[in-house]
């Protein structure tokens, strides 16, 4: 969210009052977010945790204002350092990322303020996947197990909490938001894997790729069973679709071709891939299928041995038609060959 709707409304009173300093510099703010999340301008994230900082600094701010104020600090800190990530600006991103988590598991304060970790998922993602660019598997795997004991805890109280607006909607937000940590997490680590080639400490890394992998398919499920996805970023099935297939790419690099093939199907069947030639699907859901839909058929392909067994009969094939040829006389062929020019 931009605007904080429930603290302005407690100070909004007469007209001719003037806006307490803590919320001009909120909507000084909000005023930047689309150059900084739309338009993804550094300089703009940095203005914008700067109006945040006056927000909290403002002697007008109590400590419920700096509390709210914070949450909205560290996701603009998030996306900033989300920014370097994607620019490929690995020690930049870290610095600034390393000192929003930092806060954050200040602001934990021993687990008091244990919503700060859902609060904060998007951030711990980025961190997450700075960390594994930069080859830092250790404190990658700190990190990431601390929204993996927490988010689970507040899951736990989901059937007792569907009449408690607030706590419900902080569930539903560790929920989505885990299931793209770890899928991101997920993604991170495979290219990291890849990169390692034939380095004994490929294996490792493949295997907790898998388990990222699981672990997001596990919070997608949940999510569905309850009606929540991400906003734009597609239908749960497709991203059912795209996290078995990179699962299934994962088993198959790691050797587990049975489970590559299990993942690959998986990933066929949500994306409604059989719909495409019997006039089932709109255009929009063919051409969101048709990228998972490929890579599931390869994917399958290649793990059910496939690929080559066609490969196989196709080179087969070629030596016969050669062999064919050798005992062809081509000497009228030849006769009728055009002479070449004088």
């Amino acid at each position: 969210m931009i605007l904080l709707v429930v603290l302005a409304a407690a100070v909004r009173t007469a007209d001719a009052e003037e806006k307490p300093q803590w919320l001009r510099a909120v909507e000084a703010a909000n005023g930047l977010s689309y150059r900084c999340f739309g338009e993804e301008n550094d300089a703009d994230c940095k203005a914008m945790i700067s109006h945040y900082d006056k927000a909290m600094a403002a002697p007008d701010a109590d400590e419920g204002v700096r509390h709210e104020v914070f949450k909205y600090r560290l996701n603009a800190v998030a996306v900033h350092g989300g920014h370097l990530v994607e620019a490929g600006d690995t020690e930049g991103a870290l610095s600034v990322l390393h000192a929003g988590y930092t806060e954050m598991r200040k602001h934990l304060d021993g687990g008091k303020h244990a919503h700060t970790v859902i609060d904060n998922l998007r951030l711990q993602g980025h961190f997450l996947k700075a960390l594994v660019a930069s080859g830092d598997l250790e404190n990658a795997d700190a990190v990431v197990d601390l929204p993996r004991q927490v988010v689970p805890q507040y899951y736990e109280r989901l059937d007792t909490s569907r009449d408690n607006e607030r706590t419900l909607a902080l569930i539903a937000e560790g929920v989505v938001r885990s299931e793209a940590l770890e899928t991101d997490y997920g993604n991170a680590l495979l290219a990291h894997a890849n990169a390692l080639g034939s380095d004994p400490r490929a294996k490792a890394v493949r295997t907790d790729a898998i388990v990222a992998y699981r672990k997001a398919l596990q919070w997608l499920q949940r999510a569905d069973a309850e009606g929540w996805s991400m906003p734009f970023e597609g239908t749960n099935a497709i991203r059912f679709a795209e996290l078995n297939n990179a699962l299934g790419k994962a088993l198959f690099a790691s050797g587990d071709r049975r489970g590559a093939v299990e993942a690959h199907n998986l990933a066929f069947v949500a994306a409604s891939c059989k719909g495409f030639d019997d006039g089932s699907l709109h255009d929009f859901d063919k051409i969101t299928a048709a990228r998972p839909c490929r890579e599931a058929v390869a994917g399958y392909m290649a793990a059910s041995g496939e690929t080559q067994r066609l490969a196989k009969d196709a080179a087969e094939a070629m030596y016969r038609q050669q062999m064919d040829l050798y005992g062809t006389d081509i000497s009228t062929l030849l006769r009728a060959a055009p002479k070449p020019a004088d």
